[in-house]
């Protein structure tokens, strides 16, 4: 008789932390803060007697161009008075020398406050002299302007421009959301994160305030101790069910295509049909602006990518194109006449239409895909996989009853098909039977897809600030699951789990926005869902929603929020060892009905927000979330209690003990979490702190949620060294991650060579073990410059620079074990090679990153 037991190489820790990435963006901020106000000064500017300096908004520190200085003797004295100047695009000006004395200087600009500065020239030097504007409302007759939306994401040109971007972004983003924990994004914040060989939105959502992640192979997003399913991303209002690339590595959503990005981790907007957790609404750009067509390229050693946009004849609007495709199969092949197994690819578009009347037409389509075939080392057997995502929606929209009226039509979907033509290695999931050379269960392992299209409508009347406006709409929409997955569900008889399901929803909203008193702001919507009955609740569901926003004094917010939303669609996890890696967190959805509720999440938040300087600003939000109807994996140990001594006859050698494929429960989570953002300047930078606590009721059980980091501290920062050179830094330091132990199961098998459990995998209590805390540095270099008109750089990345072996995603356990022996008391006799004794355990993880150098470049004419 032989033994089989499945067994994987372990990985030593690696050497500890060798270093801590200071805090970049605080370093030297006072002298920044100088030089971003004023500007090096030029040569002219050096001269004795000169007068110089920059002109900001007082709140907001942006730069003010067009401003009127004018400089003249105090008291009437002699002198040449009536000097002006006028300042540049950096809000930048400069006077002519003037003779020692004292002068009185007036800067004037429409729609601010006028200020004077008395300047006293004792001795002939250079005199810097820079004024902070107070905005003044200037009472105009209304005129009806068409205005297009703000695109804050796109790429900018130099360090100034990117500065005022980000700065100009936020300040519209608390416009727009009264709660301090909503987030805007730019292609700033992006480069600064360092995310992984290439620009990726996701991930440089993960240096953000109350996101972590799984590890250092997932761009999935853990926001506030939720799974990454609870996070709905939407583009353009259409909902993306797997938008991510190998595995969950990289984000399938190519950053040229998106021309704003706005994050809600707590209340979403009462129009958003959003996540359980948090929204990611993403907006695609629109193309024309520059007036010309303007092409953007970057290649990494993971893809290349291309985006172009352009006018349309007479001007009537515009066009935009994104695409990227990995290249190492392609090279592969050519090089080695083999190709690499795997490759992905994106495209993203979108087309704005001016129909005349004040009447437009948009529409936007993202698509992604994912394709392996062969063999992976150590994962995938002769296996064949494609999965991807598809979305589009069109929009009609039309002025009406002075304010403007919109209709749109959309659809999206995600499908899984794995064939598994060579046989997945391991057991048979029909007899439960372990073959050494891989299961003889060949042919389609998953055939899996969600879908959902929708029809909504809706008008809205945009109001001056401070005046009362209001909103209205509604969606029909039609959620499906079908098909799903046979050989890749553990725990269960036959490895199946079918996800199959319908479910009509129909939705009515409304949001209303005022300013009851002096200073306070207030933004209440409501939300109702009505359709087919599911479990926990009837036919139609309330959502409040309610937003409040309090100025406490110039440059400080103070917010509270509290609100409740509906998930329709939950994606179910397969946790367990030895899965096929096209198994995903997110991939295989069931959609909400008789058997499965609706996730339902009441949030609070109460926080603030200050700028503390031109273009810093800090923020302190305070959470509490409640979630019932949570689709988890089931908790229930199969084995409790410290190990025993088994005997093959009392386990039968086929079958598997079943385990449904999710069990619903109820989650908390609360937490704290701390930023300051320095955005603009030489040098930018943050630092993030959050303390948090995510638990799930579910079974029977309470655990700690496996997708929480209790405390995690992320820190960016960049700085311009050199004209046209930037280099920077993220660190990243967070508290391991909460897993359920699997113990690896233990076959017998005859002399035939036909094998049987004699010990069946085993579920440890949930979430009772702790991973090892998580550090990473990661370090940036950036050179660029404009040859010929085109703009061209490099970059490159030194990923986990201290080397630190964090770990990865949670395998399994091993079981030491010995066969063939008896043990020494009574009563047996003779085990007849049939007593198996457990003598201990061992858990390990996948490998995080280590050390490794990427490079890319770019370029945009």
């Amino acid at each position: 008789m032989t033994t089989l037991h499945r067994h994987r190489a372990r990985r030593a820790p690696a050497r500890a932390l060798a270093a801590v990435l200071a805090a970049l963006a605080l370093c030297g901020a006072g002298a920044d803060r100088a030089r971003a106000q004023t500007g090096a000064p030029s040569a002219q500017r050096a001269q004795a007697g000169t007068v110089w300096g920059a002109v900001v908004d007082a709140a907001s520190g942006l730069p003010l161009a067009g401003a009127t200085v004018l400089v003249h003797r105090a008291g009437g004295g002699p002198g040449r008075p009536g000097r002006v100047a006028l300042t540049d695009s950096a809000g930048v000006y400069s006077l002519p020398p003037l003779p020692t004395g004292s002068y009185r200087l007036e800067v004037r600009l429409m729609g601010y406050h006028a200020e004077s500065v008395e300047v006293d020239l004792r001795e002939a030097a250079a005199f810097s002299v820079s004024v902070g504007m107070r905005v003044e409302p200037i009472v105009l007759e209304p005129v009806r302007v068409t205005a297009a939306e703000a695109q804050p994401f796109g790429r900018t040109r130099g360090p100034a421009a990117s500065g005022t971007a980000r700065v100009a972004a936020e300040r519209l983003r608390q416009r727009r959301h009264l709660s301090s924990d909503a987030r805007a994004l730019t292609h700033a914040d992006v480069d600064e994160a360092v995310t992984l060989a290439e620009p990726d939105l996701f991930r440089a959502l993960q240096r953000a305030p109350g996101v972590s992640a799984r590890d250092d192979y997932s761009a999935e997003l853990w926001t506030r101790g939720a799974a990454w399913d609870k996070t709905a991303v939407h583009f353009d209002g259409v909902p993306l069910f797997n938008p991510l690339h190998a595995v969950g590595a990289f984000s399938a959503v190519n950053g040229d295509a998106v021309g704003a990005a706005s994050f809600h981790p707590g209340v979403q907007p009462a129009d958003a049909a959003g996540g359980a957790a948090a929204l990611l609404d993403l907006r695609s750009r629109r193309g024309g602006e520059a007036g010309r067509v303007r092409v953007l390229a970057d290649a990494s050693l993971v893809s290349a990518r291309a985006a172009a946009d352009g006018p349309l004849p007479g001007g009537r609007g515009g066009w935009m194109l994104a695409g990227r495709r990995t290249y190492l199969d392609l090279v592969s092949r050519r090089v080695r006449g083999r190709s690499f197994p795997y490759a992905f690819g994106d495209v993203a578009g979108r087309l704005d239409l001016a129909l005349g009347g004040g009447a437009a037409l948009e529409a936007s389509f993202l698509a992604d895909g994912d394709r392996l075939g062969g063999e992976v080392d150590g994962w995938v057997v002769g296996t064949r996989a494609r999965w991807g995502s598809r979305a589009g929606r069109a929009t009609l929209t039309l002025p009406l009853l002075g304010g403007r009226a919109w209709q749109t039509a959309g659809t999206s979907d995600f499908a899984l098909r794995v064939d598994a033509a060579g046989g997945l290695p391991g057991w048979d999931p029909e007899t439960g039977v372990v073959n050494t050379s891989g299961s003889p269960f060949r042919g389609q392992a998953t055939d899996h897809a969600v879908r959902y299209a929708f029809l909504e409508g809706g008008w809205e009347r945009e109001a001056a600030p401070g005046a009362a406006s209001w909103s209205a709409g509604y969606r029909l929409a039609s959620h499906r699951a079908e098909g799903g997955t046979r050989g890749l569900w553990p725990y269960t008889r036959g490895g199946e789990a079918r996800l199959d399901g319908r479910l009509a929803l129909g939705s009515v909203w409304s949001r209303g926005r005022w300013t009851p008193l002096a200073g306070l702001e207030l933004d209440a919507g409501l939300r109702a869902d009505a359709g087919d009955p599911i479990a926990g609740s009837g036919r139609l569901r309330l959502a409040p929603r309610l937003a409040a926003r309090w100025r406490a004094r110039p440059g400080l917010d103070v917010s509270a929020s509290a609100g409740r939303v509906f998930q329709y669609a939950q994606a179910l996890s397969p946790e367990g060892p030895g899965l096929n890696p096209v198994a995903l967190s997110g991939a295989l959805w069931r959609v909400a009905g008789p058997e499965l509720p609706a996730a339902r999440s009441d949030v609070a938040t109460l926080g603030a927000e200050s700028w503390l300087a031109p273009g810093v600003l800090a923020s302190a939000t305070a959470y509490l979330r409640r979630t019932a109807g949570l689709a988890v994996p089931d908790p229930t140990p199969s084995a409790v209690g410290s190990w025993t001594v088994l005997d093959p006859d009392l386990l039968p050698f086929s079958g598997r003990r079943d385990r449904p494929p999710f069990v619903t429960g109820d989650g908390r989570a609360r937490g704290l979490e701390l930023s300051v953002r320095k955005l603009s300047g030489r040098y930018t930078g943050s630092v993030a702190y959050t303390l948090s606590g995510s638990e799930v009721r579910a079974g029977g059980f309470r655990y700690p949620a496996p997708w929480n980091r209790d405390r995690s501290l992320d820190v960016t920062g960049l700085a311009r060294v050199l004209p046209g050179l930037r280099v920077g830094g993220a660190y990243t330091a967070a508290s391991g991650a909460r897993y359920t132990r699997f113990h690896d199961g233990v076959a017998q098998c005859e002399p035939g060579g036909e094998c049987g459990w004699v010990v069946f995998p085993q579920a440890g209590l949930p979430a009772r073990e702790r991973g090892a805390p998580y550090r990473s540095l990661d370090l940036l270099a950036d050179l660029g410059g404009t040859i010929r008109g085109m703009e061209v750089g490099v970059y490159a990345q030194l990923r986990n620079a201290s080397d630190r072996g964090n770990p990865a995603a949670y395998v399994s356990s091993d079981l030491r074990h010995e066969i063939g022996r008896c043990r020494p008391e009574p009563p047996r006799d003779s085990c007849e090679g049939r007593e198996m004794i457990l003598a201990g355990q061992d858990s390990y993880s996948l490998q995080g990153l280590r050390r490794t150098a990427l490079v890319g470049v770019r370029m945009a004419f």
